[in-house]
């Protein structure tokens, strides 16, 4: 049906704009601006399938839903529905409108059929969860703190209000686990926890800005003492009872004196 198939080019068209709806932290003032332009295309195609409807008065609602259900058979085969799209669609049937009839009476009953359609592939899994390990988010508080910049620019982020670290580019949407450019920044962050546990950032950096014999002592310093045990002997020989206490004469030196 021609009217459904407008109206799936909006889904795919809103679908573009799922990722702010996911994320709302990382543009808060920007989701009133997407809920303006959802309820201008809305509107729009409200006046289009009023007209369309009118052609259609004559036929049965059976024939209404075969094809709907054809037409969203034909287009799943052909181009299966995208997350974003899956979840603009769910995010619409969940939106309250102040119109007469709501989402229904704007879009009309195939329009609204076929979203039911697309929104029931909606699965809570579908979302990126971010990363979440706690030795991860302790590592990023005391390295990065809220932003993680590299040469190229911001790289990873806590956002405000979020318990976890995102890429700055994370989508939102996953097909299984953390999304693609989340699952990037939480393997540079497990290389470079295990590379912080040997040696802390600016080691090397320090070594080199320093005299050729401070550098000596230094490396020195950083080396463990051997320690020989035939020198040092038993360490149950003495018992901390048998050791005289250093600010107490010892009788020797009493009997001296007197």
């Amino acid at each position: 049906m021609k009217i459904v198939l407008i109206w799936s080019q909006n889904l795919v068209y809103f679908g573009s704009l799922a990722s702010a709806l996911i994320l709302p932290q990382k543009d808060p003032h920007g989701i009133d601006r997407i809920c303006e332009v959802v309820d201008a295309r809305i509107a729009q195609f409200h006046h289009y399938k009023v007209a369309e409807m009118k052609k259609l008065k004559d036929v049965k609602p059976e024939m209404l839903q075969e094809s709907v259900a054809s037409a969203f058979d034909m287009m799943n085969m052909a181009s299966p529905a995208s997350v974003e799209t899956v979840f603009i669609s769910k995010w619409l049937l969940e939106r309250e409108y102040k119109s007469e009839g709501g989402l229904r009476g704007l879009i009309g009953e195939p329009s609204y059929e076929f979203t039911e359609k697309v929104a029931a592939l909606w699965e809570d899994t579908m979302i990126c969860p971010g990363i979440s390990d706690p030795a991860f988010i302790e590592h990023f508080k005391f390295w990065k703190g809220s932003v993680w910049k590299n040469r190229d620019g911001v790289y990873g982020v806590r956002l405000p209000g979020d318990s976890v670290v995102r890429s700055v580019h994370c989508t939102g949407f996953t097909a299984e686990g953390l999304c693609d450019r989340c699952a990037v920044v939480r393997r540079h962050l497990m290389k470079e926890r295990s590379a912080y546990k040997a040696e802390p950032p600016g080691i090397q950096l320090l070594l080199k800005s320093l005299p050729p014999g401070y550098r000596e002592i230094l490396n020195r310093l950083r080396l463990p003492l051997p320690q020989d045990p035939d020198l040092l002997g038993p360490s149950d020989d003495l018992d901390e009872a048998d050791l005289p206490l250093l600010d107490e004469p010892s009788q020797h030196e009493d009997t001296q004196h007197t």
